[in-house]
Formats: C-alpha cells, structure tokens, sequence
C-alpha cells in the first residue's frame, strides 16, 4: 500500500471511536488493467464481495460476486479495530501514485456522521491504521472465495448492492 490521502465527507473532524458504531463499510481495490475486488459490508455481517481478474484472451474485467454472511465474532472484532483507529487524523501524503498502481479506498459510515472514504495508493507507504482496516477486508475477501458465487461473468461497474447507494 502507499500515500494517505484524505478525503472526508463528513463536517465532523477528529476520532470517531468509542461509542459510535459503525453502520456500513466499503472496499474499492480496482485497477482497470489488473483486476481487484470491491467488498461490501454492513454492520449485521451481510453484504458482497466482488472478485475481479483481467484474463488474457478477454478484453473486460471478469467477475465473481459472493453474498456475505459473516458471523456476529467477526465482526465485532472489525467494529473493535475501527472503533480504536482515528481515520480523520490520518495526514495525506506528498507522494505521487506510480503508472498502474492500485489506489484501495476504504468507505466507512459511522451512526453519527456522513460516510467517510480515505484512499491510499499501493506504492510502499504504509500507515498502520489503514492498513489493519484494509488486511481485516482483505481476509474478508480470501474467505469468501470459499463460498459458491452467486454471479460470474463480466464486471459490471455501475453495480452497487442495494442500500450502498450512498458509496456510488
């Protein structure tokens, strides 16, 4: 992963921990020319996973979309690792993105405010809050692959699970 870069919808600075649950949370990790995934996850557990490969003989990305049902432990335990991270204090950085390097951006809404979307590009500028969110919905995606898919077929990139309108 690389630079931090902030973005905020929300008018609400400083740390959103504590007591403010965490209602939705959002993925986007695709590069156009390689593939990626997107996860999509409410508080209850339920939600999508999509994931994206770019095969040599076909020209648009491919897809695999999973229905998510995580178990109430596991995401109690994501809860408890946003909930003990400050995402609003995290500086921006100067660094520049290089060609063809992905720009993970992590979506999260809280009960008390706006969603919130902070975007890093993957060129070896680690920030340990990003990051431990980012790898607890990279092992999200890793388990889902395990599950049957529900469609597989060319990614459709206006898709948006319904009640995730507000992450377009």
């Amino acid at each position: 992963l690389g630079a931090v870069n902030v973005h905020s919808e929300s008018s609400q600075p400083g740390n959103h921990s504590g007591s403010d649950e965490l209602v939705s949370v959002v993925l986007r990790n695709v590069q156009p020319l390689h593939g990626g995934l997107n996860i999509y996850l409410r508080r209850d557990g339920s939600g999508y996973c999509q994931i994206l490969v770019r095969r040599p003989s076909t020209l648009p990305l491919q897809e695999k979309r999973y229905k998510l049902a995580l178990p109430e432990a596991k995401m109690r335990a994501l809860q408890s690792l946003i909930s003990d991270r400050s995402f609003t204090d995290i500086p921006s950085s100067t660094k520049p993105g290089l060609p063809d390097t992905s720009r993970p951006a992590i979506s999260m809404k809280l009960a008390s405010v706006e969603p919130v979307t902070f975007s890093r590009w993957g060129n070896g500028d680690p920030h340990p809050d990003f990051d431990t969110i980012y790898q607890a919905l990279i092992d999200v995606a890793t388990s889902a692959r395990t599950l049957e898919p529900i469609y597989e077929g060319q990614y459709d990139l206006k898709w948006t699970p319904e009640g995730f309108e507000a992450y377009k």
